[in-house]
């Protein structure tokens, strides 16, 4: 899953993948800690999420993914200039589009 945020203190994001199976995968919890700025990169390669990917794993890729971004902290400002997913299925046969731009993207 590749991110890009513009964001004034990285510390405070709070970022979860959400699959059509309403499974929630926490990226990355605000914990104050990261005083960079931005986020840019993917998950897992050049990023380490919070929680492992492996927990969509055997589910159907098929419908809206979610990606929820948070800051919860009135000081800093911040931009979701782009994000998306890569799956990658061993179920041989199935053609999967992609329908959006934006969030929520919807795989059919």
């Amino acid at each position: 899953m590749t991110v890009d945020i513009t964001h004034s203190y990285r510390g405070d994001i709070v970022l979860s993948l959400v699959s059509p199976a309403e499974t929630r995968v926490q990226l990355l919890s605000a914990d104050g800690g990261d005083d960079s700025i931005d986020l840019e990169g993917t998950y897992p390669i050049s990023l380490a999420p919070e929680e492992s990917l492996d927990a969509f794993v055997g589910e159907d890729s098929k419908g809206v993914w979610t990606l929820d971004v948070s800051d919860f902290y009135e000081d800093d400002t911040g931009v979701l200039n782009s994000w998306g997913i890569t799956l990658v299925t061993t179920t041989l046969g199935d053609n999967v589009t992609v329908s959006g731009t934006e969030s929520p993207l919807t795989l059919t």
